[in-house]
């Protein structure tokens, strides 16, 4: 019996590494032929909410605050910032959608046109625990912005750590720069060292640090400011 349990467990854990493997060679891929294309931008915020998030470094006003609690600030400021940009350009077509991860990615808001205000009871609802998946949850957002169709891609990852869980972000970084309709990424290193993410600078992705609320803040200024909603 304990021999057929091991075996069992054998087979579940190489089957779950086929999948993972299968799931970065796909981010290859360009969008299904299905997906009617349409001129537009659309950008997947990635948020860091494992167990190290909670954790506190230097907020605004000098005193300390959890991370996650500086970050979700920072994301509402996001959606406020995009609806804005919606709104004063009604003839451009803006969609953004929030992910969650730690072991595993959760999209807890789908990709639609910015609303602020509905955003902001989904933002409160994230809380820090787990692992930090990274590569998986860059995988999640790259599929889901294949499926709109949407001719500008970009995805924003705000992360406090290494990768712990699936496959890492140089991996999924190899395997996207194969694809000429990869999405532009961007990584905020949060309250780490961002040379842990030097590898992915050489497949064209974008690596910022924040060792505070104010860096963080900066940093997501500018990739929004002057990258993907090119503000002047």
């Amino acid at each position: 019996m304990r021999f057929v349990l091991a075996l069992l467990v054998g087979v579940s854990l190489l089957c779950g590494c086929d999948d993972e493997s299968k799931s970065v060679q796909q981010a290859a891929a360009p969008p299904s032929a299905t997906v009617t294309p349409r001129e537009g931008i659309a950008v997947a915020i990635v948020v860091d909410v494992s167990g190290s998030m909670g954790q506190s470094v230097n907020d605004v006003g000098g005193h300390q605050s959890p991370k996650i609690d500086i970050a979700q600030r920072a994301v509402k400021q996001l959606y406020e910032r995009s609806e804005k940009f919606s709104k004063d350009n009604a003839e451009r077509s803006l969609e953004v959608s929030l992910y969650a991860f730690n072991d595993q990615p959760s999209q807890m808001i789908q990709f639609a046109k910015p609303a602020a205000t509905g955003a902001n009871a989904v933002i409160d609802q994230l809380r820090p625990n787990g692992g930090t998946g990274i590569g998986r949850a860059i995988l999640k957002a790259k599929a889901d912005l294949d499926a709109t169709g949407l001719s500008q891609k970009h995805i924003v990852v705000v992360t406090d750590g290494e990768n712990t869980d699936g496959p890492t972000p140089a991996e999924v970084a190899t395997e996207m720069s194969k694809n000429p309709a990869k999405p532009a990424v961007y990584m905020v290193a949060f309250d780490v060292n961002a040379d842990i993410f030097q590898k992915v600078k050489s497949d064209g992705w974008l690596v910022y640090s924040a060792s505070d609320a104010k860096e963080l803040q900066q940093a997501l200024d500018v990739i929004f400011g002057e990258n993907i909603l090119l503000e002047r």
